[in-house]
């Protein structure tokens, strides 16, 4: 389950969230923020696949993030 973010603030480190890499492609990917930062841009999230060994190669913007896991039912 998943809830759409309402601010950048609503995002906390170790959450896990899906995104769109780019407005042009409909691929949704579910990764865990592993650091917060900012640049001239604004805000920026480094994000990290659970079983991957290094973190994505994209800043991920807030207008990207298509909502926060907050719960996974088996």
């Amino acid at each position: 389950l998943e809830v759409k973010p309402t601010s950048p603030s609503d995002i906390k480190l170790g959450d896990i969230i899906a995104y769109k890499q780019n407005n042009n492609s409909n691929d949704i990917i579910i990764h865990r923020v592993i650091n917060i930062n900012q640049d001239s841009e604004g805000i920026y999230y480094t994000v990290k696949g659970d079983n991957n060994q290094t973190a994505d190669p994209i800043k991920v913007r807030f207008e990207q993030i298509q909502g926060v896991v907050v719960a996974i039912i088996y």
